[in-house]
């Protein structure tokens, strides 16, 4: 079946000039996993396109959706999502900025159908509360969707899809080919979804990324990228910011913790950190390692509270040279004893 995320027309990405340097060494672990790890193109190539999608795991309902298309031939501004359960139409359309969320930086928010009318009564059924974010990079080269729901008490049916394109939006070919050195700085946008294991609802995050690439390392020795995503916020699902209560939670266990205030002294989730490790980056852009979220206690300890993984694809065509992918992570959620939080975020960067 055909994975697509047809002309979605987003907002621009943001300029971004003052480099992230990644936290003193916490202490995370390499690992070797190969780069193109996900399902999806089944015989990849350094030239067109490339689709990952979310492993289907039927325990945690992950990985269910098999088809994300977006659908703007009228200007309706939609996606339709196929394969999920209690999932009402399979329209998804723009949420409503006055009553919920319609946009996280550069990523476009879309809801699906609650309600339904069954035919035969005429009564009114109610659905799961489908949430969807998408971007697109910024010359139409990658494209990253995530679906999640916040109705169930574990993570719940969902999944995610990213892709290198065959063509951008000037109609050339895509492809990627390895530099044999230097180093490379990419920044953008990170948003996503997320979800519980202990109680229903769902939240939102959005953040900076930064991919740090050294090109030498990873063209002998296939060592992927470092990730990092900063100035991590949350929202609830009607768009009000709820990350002071999860950073004074945090603080209730650990004591005060440095790095979770911006310059304005505004509270920030700590960072996502996703480390490298040899034969983790491909000669067809893909790339992936354990991602992670650390504290580092007054003690002067680290403190994993999160963990999971990063995979994304590359691509360098001109006159681009950016990166799409997700980041999964899963953790105790600090406000709530017993329940755990399950983050879904993409990231679309471009070299600066």
């Amino acid at each position: 079946m055909r994975h697509a995320l047809i002309g979605l027309m987003l907002c621009a990405l943001g300029a971004c000039s003052t480099p992230v340097t990644p936290p003193a060494s916490p202490p995370v672990e390499a690992v070797e996993l190969p780069a193109a790890s996900l399902p999806g193109t089944g015989n990849p190539s350094p030239y067109g396109a490339i689709v990952r999608r979310e492993a289907q795991n039927d325990e945690t309902g992950a990985g269910h959706v098999t088809n994300i298309a977006y659908q703007n031939d009228f200007g309706q501004d939609e996606f339709r999502v196929e394969n999920i359960a209690f999932g009402g139409t399979t329209t998804y359309t723009r949420g409503d900025p006055v009553t919920g969320v319609a946009q996280l930086g550069r990523f476009g928010v879309y809801e699906g159908t609650e309600r339904l009318v069954d035919p035969v009564t005429g009564d009114t059924l109610q659905t799961f509360d489908y949430r969807l974010v998408a971007a697109r990079g910024a010359n139409g080269a990658t494209e990253v969707a995530i679906v999640r729901s916040g109705s169930t008490v574990d993570q719940g049916f969902g999944g995610f899809i990213f892709q290198r394109n065959a063509f951008d939006d000037n109609g050339d070919e895509t492809y990627f080919v390895m530099p044999m050195e230097g180093d490379a700085y990419f920044a953008g946008d990170y948003a996503g979804i997320r979800v519980f294991e202990g109680h229903d609802g769902l939240e939102y995050v959005v953040g900076r990324a930064v991919l740090l690439v050294d090109f030498e390392d990873a063209y002998e020795g296939g060592f992927g990228p470092i990730l990092q995503v900063t100035n991590r916020r949350a929202y609830d699902v009607n768009g009000t910011e709820v990350t002071a209560s999860i950073v004074q939670a945090l603080e209730g266990q650990y004591g005060a913790l440095p790095g979770l205030r911006d310059a304005n002294g505004t509270a920030t989730l700590p960072e996502v950190l996703a480390a490298v490790g040899p034969e983790t980056f491909d000669r067809n852009g893909e790339f992936n390692g354990p991602a992670n979220v650390w504290v580092l206690t007054p003690e002067g300890r680290w403190t994993a509270l999160s963990q999971g993984t990063m995979h994304g694809v590359m691509t360098n065509e001109e006159p681009g040279f950016e990166a799409v992918g997700v980041v999964v992570l899963s953790g105790d959620d600090p406000r709530l004893s017993g329940t755990r939080v399950v983050e879904t975020g993409g990231f679309v960067v471009v070299r600066e």
